[in-house]
């Protein structure tokens, strides 16, 4: 299995990145890629995502992790 993956700088050139709504959500779409298995697939359950991506964060809820997923989708 890999140990990790390399994040193609073209990310900070992307509209649909820059069109995110917030720092939270785009700091999610970039953190979640060291979770993603070998076919880029991760839960789909706000709650394992905000335990195992954002585990120390606090500050961040159930709901902003389902309204972040959702942005990402528009």
């Amino acid at each position: 299995m890999a140990r990790g993956r390399m994040l193609n700088n073209s990310i900070s050139r992307s509209l649909k990145f820059d069109q995110l709504p917030d720092d939270t959500c785009r700091l999610l779409a970039t953190w979640i890629i060291s979770h993603l298995d070998f076919r880029g697939v991760f839960y789909a359950d706000a709650i394992m995502v905000k335990s195992l991506v954002f585990t120390r964060r606090s500050d961040i809820t159930d709901e902003q992790i389902e309204d972040t997923c959702r942005q990402w989708l528009r």
